[in-house]
Formats: structure tokens, sequence, C-alpha cells
């Protein structure tokens, strides 16, 4: 016969257990769901793991035990004895005081529990350590944040519909990724709940907060100095998907436990740098797409946005004396040098401008330089795109907005209605080639670039530093120069019209973007993070 745990909401139950662990002693079969929705066993604590756990799991379910045979256990966890270090052991009773102290003070029994714990600690010869770890436990110190975090879920921000819905699909995909990992996950949706409701997490722990380009890290209490997330315990991990000098407002405050997570390298020094924020590179994965039964109708596509430079020099011709010399400036040198990210481009040309500036900050006359690196952005963007137009190559792109762009004029562009995170799968799937243009990611990757090789589509793109490192140009994807744009069609014919050559590139993008860059190893990698903290 087996011993499972079984539910029991009598009143003492919980209690009795928390104050005799023999009652849980031997092996005893625990339902899997119950295991996973308590958080499972505790990866920071070396003993009394099996108690803990049944602790947090009678904490909901009551504690009983029933005799069964081995046919009802199937779907159950077995959870058997394991021998004990004394330190490690009074080390969690420890932090059981600490976690139920009010409920032992409620019932009496608060002394007695301190006093059994020291007295154990004197046979051993180890009161002194354990003494000082009771007192981090009591007083809930950090030592005590990170044992409850641990074990608690991750809160994830969604419910932002901007880039096309883009940042929730990022939300729930890494969302999903972590429930495959068995961890448990909470989503607080901003477009269905008040941002009072905010306020129910205030001392709550959680393993992390997870958002993607939200400024909800920013939200300040009534007093209008402390930050709400001051007041939620456990790490915060912020994705942005923009340079960092976009999302300076984003970014402004300053607690400890806050991480912005870049796919770029250059914006992870730059976070590092100028804003003093932990920052962590985080390429962003891609979705995988049935695409066995897809007919590769598309040449080549291109799914993304262009805006009009012409329109945008206006922001320039509107500025300020000063600024619009600097402006110019550093415009031409990021049309010079091309290779060059923005902040290094605007690194170059600053000093020759400085001393208009005295007594400001360089990252405020940056900021208000912001809107050249979109301009120069669509101007090459614009640039790539009317180079494969214009060698006869048929580009079919996706989104209304095509239809009154600067190259609607051309027979060979076709324009298709647009698409959302999930259709532009398909069209890749659909897709012999696909193209990628980075928005100024000198040292970046997107999910539209793992995307499009996890659909055996070869990727068309120009080059970073983090794809020259990872992927073999002309084995694994297509990699061009800003420099070299008419060597651009060439390199597409090529491709396009040998089928051998493109399924072999095709197939090798494919292995080594499942291999490096899916949403379950980066997952994988931000809770191996998570367990350094």
């Amino acid at each position: 016969m087996k011993n499972r745990l079984i539910e029991k909401h009598q009143e003492n139950s919980f209690l009795n257990l928390l104050l005799d662990e023999n009652l849980c002693a031997g092996v005893i079969y625990v339902p899997e769901e119950w295991v996973r929705e308590a958080g499972g066993i505790h990866p920071k604590l070396k003993g009394k793991r099996k108690y803990e756990l049944l602790l947090r799991i009678a904490a909901k379910h009551g504690f009983a035990i029933e005799q069964t045979d081995e046919e009802n256990v199937k779907e159950y966890v077995r959870l058997g004895e394991q021998e004990e270090e004394p330190l490690e052991a009074l080390k969690t009773d420890c932090y059981m005081v600490g976690k139920y102290s009010g409920i032992l003070q409620e019932n009496g029994c608060f002394e007695a529990a301190v006093s059994g714990i020291m007295e154990q600690s004197r046979i051993y010869g180890i009161e002194e350590e354990i003494l000082l770890w009771l007192e981090q436990m009591v007083r809930r110190s950090r030592s005590f944040d990170v044992l409850e975090e641990a074990v608690s879920p991750i809160l994830i921000y969604k419910g932002t519909d901007i880039c096309n819905n883009m940042l929730n699909v990022f939300a729930e995909q890494f969302g999903r990724a972590l429930e495959k990992k068995g961890q448990r996950v909470e989503y607080f949706d901003e477009q269905k709940e008040s941002l009072e409701t905010l306020t129910k997490y205030i001392g709550r722990h959680f393993k992390a907060v997870f958002g993607v380009q939200t400024y909800l890290f920013g939200i300040k209490m009534a007093d209008g100095v402390t930050y709400l997330h001051e007041k939620i315990k456990g790490p915060k991990l912020h994705l942005i998907l923009d340079h960092p000098i976009w999302l300076r407002k984003q970014l402004e405050f300053n607690y400890e436990d806050f991480y912005v997570l870049c796919h770029d390298r250059n914006y992870v020094r730059f976070v590092v740098q100028y804003y003093g924020k932990n920052a962590i590179h985080f390429p962003i994965p891609g979705m995988r797409q049935e695409t066995s039964c897809c007919e590769r109708k598309y040449d080549i596509s291109f799914v993304g946005s262009m805006g009009d430079y012409r329109q945008q020099l206006g922001a320039i011709r509107e500025m300020e004396v000063p600024d619009r010399y600097l402006a110019n400036r550093f415009l031409l040198m990021m049309r010079k040098e091309k290779n060059l990210s923005a902040e290094q481009a605007f690194d170059r040309v600053f000093p020759l401008y400085e001393d208009r500036y005295a007594g400001e900050d360089k990252i405020d006359v940056f900021y208000r330089m912001r809107k050249v690196i979109y301009l120069v952005m669509d101007y090459y963007r614009y640039q790539i795109l009317k180079t494969i137009l214009d060698s006869g190559i048929q580009l079919d792109v996706f989104g209304d907005f095509w239809k009154t762009s600067a190259l609607k004029d051309y027979s060979n562009i076709i324009c298709h209605s647009g698409v959302t995170v999930e259709e532009s799968l398909t069209v890749f799937a659909q897709s012999k080639l696909s193209l990628n243009v980075m928005s100024w990611h000198k040292d970046g990757f997107t999910e539209r670039v793992a995307n499009i090789m996890l659909a055996h589509a070869v990727l068309v793109t120009d080059r970073t530093g983090y794809l020259e490192e990872i992927y073999k140009n002309g084995e694994e994807l297509i990699m061009f120069s800003l420099d070299k744009l008419e060597e651009l069609p060439e390199k597409i014919r090529a491709v396009l019209g040998d089928s051998e050559i493109r399924q072999k590139i095709a197939e090798s993008g494919y292995r080594k973007t499942l291999h490096k860059h899916t949403w379950e190893m980066r997952t994988e990698e931000v809770l191996e993070f998570l367990e350094t903290l």
C-alpha cells in the first residue's frame, strides 16, 4: 500500500503539520498538480525540502494521508526521506518560523518553536550561526526574500497592443515556455485591469516580474516619490526592443533589483553606461511554424513597415539652431559610417559642438537627437527596397501602408493586406527568401530574424555584429552590407536560381536557430540567471 496526500480543509490540519513534522514521515505520494502550483521542491534549501514543500501544499489543501494501492498514484509525485545535515535542517526550520510567524504567534506557539530550534542548535554546537540565521528569517531580511522568491510565481505584464500585438506575443510565449518548465505564472493585463489593482501585489514575493517595453515599472505611489515596484518583492525584468534613448522615461527609476533585457549588445552597454542599470543580453527568440504543407509561393517577402524619411526631415528643420547643426552632422556621420551604432556616431560628432552645450548632460542632447535615428533608418530601408525593385526582382510586401508608399508605383512590388505576428509566420513559411532590415540594431538579433529561419526560409538581412559572430554568411543566411547595396540583387538572384543551394541554406539556418534562439532556450537562460541572484 502507498501513502498519498488527500485534501482536507480541517481547521487545524495545516497547523498540526507545522508543529509536528513527524506527521509526514516516510514516503508520501502527492498529486503532480499540487506540487506544480506550490512551486515545486525549493531549489535554495538544502534541508527538510520535503517537509517545507508539504507545508506549502497544506496551506492550500490541508493535510491528511490515506493508504491506497499502486494504481491510484500514477499521476503523483513520490516524496521520500533524505539524510539531513543538522545545520541545513535547522536553517530550514528558521525559515519556516519566519515565514509562518504570524500563525505561530496567533496560536501561542512562536516562543516554543524558537526555543526548540535553539535547543537543537546547542546540541550540535552551532548555536551562534543558527541564532544569526533565525534573526534574519524573523525580521524578513533580504536572505528571507531570496528564499521566498525562489518558489513564488513569475508575474508577467501583458495587454499592450502596439507593434501589431508583438509585445503581447512575447509575453505569452515567455509564459508558455515557463509553464512547460513547471514554473507558475500569473498575468496582469493592463487592458483589462485598472492600474489601481496593481496595488494588490504590494508586499508579495515573485520569482520575477517580467514586462515588454512597458511603462508599468515607472508607476509611482501616491507620495509621488516611491515607485510601486519597490514594494513588490522580486527581480524585475524589462525587455526593450528599441534603442534605449527612446525609452529614457521608462528607465529613469532607481531600484536595485531591476534588470533591462536588450537584444543588441550595444544597448546593453548603453543602459549600463548612461542609465546606471543592470543590463542583460537577450537575443529575442522566434516561434516555430509547421511548413511541410506550405507552398513557397513568394520568391522574396518583406513583413515590415517603412516611414517616409523625407517627411521626417522636417523634424530637423524645426529644431533650434544649435541642435539643427548637430543633427545634420549626426545624420551625415551615420550615412558615411553605416556600421556605427547610433551612439557611436553621436560620440564622433558631439565633441565638435560640445562648447555650445556647456552645462548640459550629453545624454540630454542625444535624447533630443533621437529622431535622427529613425530618419536614417527609414532612409536606408527605402534604399534597400528600391535597390531590389530597380533590379526587377518581385517583392511581396504586407501592410496597407505600402499602397501609399513612395515605392507604390513599381510594378514588381506586390502589396498584400497587413498580417498579425502569428500570420507572419505563415508568410515566412510560404516564402523562398524573406527580407529583414534592422532598425539600426548594429549588434542585435530580433524575433523576425529568428522567425524567418525557423520557417525554413532563407533569411536575407543587413549585417550585425551578433549575426556575423553566430551565423555563417552564405551557408546559414544571406547578409549584405549597407555600403554595398549594389551587390544585393545578385545575392538574391543567385539563391533564387538554385533550389539546392537555397534549401541547404534554409535548413542550416533552421538548425542553428532551433539550437540557439527559441523561447524554450531563452527561458532556460532566464531561469538559470534567476538562480544566481
